[in-house]
């Protein structure tokens, strides 16, 4: 789940025009105040943003559009499209399983995605085991749900459905290979439900190289580009 993220953020400390300056704040800037947290921003100079940020077993994206106003920075993600009912879900292949990672031996994982896309969150999971125990967990914005394993138990069967449907779970046969990885995994065609970001709006007060978002503690530093 580690992986590299891009960051962005860069002002100069001379005067000059609003505009001059929001043009100049284009850049990879990186999370620099935070332990065990991985975290970058992409400012790009068409006033688009891409960021991410890991954190434990979390893996959060976001994208959207970035504007300043009297040395405020500020991100915005798009509105989200109404969801209902629950998407179609496909098992994971053989081939595709070869690209999931080996979990903790005492965790069942449960993960739903889209392809080049992300993980589609607020998915109710239902874990059913060999013994036909039963558990339950929700997919977190990367799309996966973890439930600790009850020793000697292996995935049997599991059912999904979107949070908020009323409907009956889609239940799935788990087939050997992703049993044998204490793994289920599923993919999911329509993009939009895996639209959801983790946050709707962020700002940062601008000082020289540093972006700071005292709400949520965060503090950026410019990545310096050779």
């Amino acid at each position: 789940m580690f992986k590299k993220l891009l960051i962005a953020l860069l002002l100069l400390g001379f005067a000059g025009s609003v505009a001059a300056k929001s043009d100049q704040l284009a850049g990879r800037y990186r999370l620099i105040n935070q332990m065990e947290t991985a975290s970058e921003l992409l400012l790009k100079p068409d006033h688009s943003f891409r960021w991410v940020m890991i954190a434990g077993s979390a893996d959060m994206r976001a994208h959207g559009t970035w504007s300043v106003t009297q040395g405020v920075l500020q991100l915005k993600t798009p509105e989200t499209l109404p969801l209902s009912g629950s998407p179609k879900f496909t098992l994971f292949s053989d081939k595709d399983m070869k690209r999931v990672r080996q979990i903790p031996s005492n965790f069942f994982q449960v993960a739903v995605m889209v392809k080049k896309v992300g993980g589609v969150p607020d998915i109710a999971v239902e874990v059913e085991t060999s013994s036909h125990k039963r558990y339950k967990a929700t997919t977190e914005l990367n799309g996966v749900a973890r439930v600790f394993k009850p020793k000697g138990e292996q995935l049997a069967r599991v059912g999904l459905r979107w949070v908020n449907d009323s409907a009956d779970y889609h239940w799935f046969d788990v087939p050997a290979i992703q049993a044998s990885k204490n793994t289920a995994a599923f993919w999911v065609q329509d993009p939009k439900w895996a639209a959801k970001q983790p946050f709707k709006k962020l700002t940062f007060t601008i000082e020289g190289d540093l972006l700071i978002c005292d709400a949520e503690q965060m503090t950026y530093r410019k990545v310096q580009m050779h």
